[in-house]
């Protein structure tokens, strides 16, 4: 049923802050900062199909006309949000071989929490399978989005970290039902003397990033956040994300830079608390062959060069 999305008269409306970006980009230590205040509660990754909503049964949910599996109607996208600003919302069966706890996950817990606090006022939506979304959500709903940036072979070799890996001639095809066009034949994301989780991040990276140089062509007010400024200027960076979303955020200690002690071979696991600022900048030398690192750069350094470009005088 269709509900009118962010209506100033519902007094059951959170404020939403949506915090996004390519999977491995810092999405969550930067809604982990924003989360400072007793008002303020994090809701984590709702649209993550694992163990998300019952709508989220495909990963990166994308806009287009009509609504089906992945894809997302303009109609339906007011319902979400409204459904996400009141808290609303019902969760999906946890998918079949998973690891996550059915009930005690991130997602259900960080809900269950926010329903439960009286004082929740503000709702930090922490979500890297919404970035598609995040221009329109910007755009129409005026919902402030902190979008994390990294460059693609520090992706890549993150997704080869956690040996990640999806259907990407699936992804490619609701890409282009949304209207979006791969800068890179379907035919090359499957060179065989490339591993198939580097495909799978470059493949990615490339869908979303042109979605991003659109959204700066456009001039969306959306606050971009590199990976390396939670490194290299915590306290900078602590300023710019309070004095966009209004919220107190919470500091960051600096990472030291020492490369000489750095443990390049890190855990199979998402979120490492210990870590140096070389081993999150650099471990990509040791992640990925010489082959994969050309290749990488001959797919993605126009789009990263001009994003990057655009940054600097933004």
């Amino acid at each position: 049923m269709y509900s009118p999305p962010l209506d100033p008269t519902n007094k059951s409306l959170k404020r939403l802050v949506l915090v996004t970006g390519m999977p491995r980009s810092g999405t969550t230590v930067i809604g982990e900062r924003l989360c400072g205040e007793g008002s303020v509660c994090e809701l984590y990754e709702p649209l993550n199909p694992e163990v998300g909503l019952a709508f989220a049964r495909a990963p990166f949910p994308m806009l287009a006309s009509s609504s089906s599996l992945g894809l997302i109607s303009p109609l339906d996208l007011d319902t979400l949000i409204s459904r996400i600003s009141q808290l609303k919302f019902k969760f999906g069966l946890r998918r079949p071989g998973s690891t996550r706890s059915s009930l005690f996950n991130r997602t259900r817990v960080s809900a269950w929490k926010a329903r439960l606090n009286p004082r929740c006022a503000t709702l930090v939506w922490k979500d890297p399978f919404a970035a598609f979304l995040a221009g329109e959500i910007n755009r129409r709903f005026g919902i402030p989005v902190v979008f994390t940036l990294r460059g693609p072979l520090e992706t890549a070799a993150s997704f080869v970290r956690m040996n990640w890996e999806h259907d990407n001639d699936e992804l490619a095809g609701r890409y282009r039902l949304s209207g979006g066009d791969l800068p890179v034949t379907d035919d090359y994301l499957r060179l065989t003397d490339v591993r198939h989780s580097v495909q799978v991040a470059v493949a990615l990276w490339l869908m979303l990033h042109s979605c991003v140089r659109r959204w700066m062509i456009e001039g969306l007010p959306i606050l971009w956040v590199g990976i390396d400024e939670n490194i290299s200027d915590p306290d900078g960076l602590g300023l710019r994300l309070s004095q966009y979303t209004g919220l107190t955020v919470a500091t960051s200690n600096r990472l030291s830079g020492d490369s000489d002690s750095v443990d390049y071979a890190l855990p199979n696991r998402a979120h490492i608390r210990e870590r140096s600022a070389a081993s999150i900048q650099n471990y990509w030398q040791s992640a990925l062959n010489a082959s994969e690192v050309s290749w990488i750069n001959e797919c993605c350094s126009d789009i990263w060069r001009d994003i990057e470009a655009r940054l600097l005088k933004s």
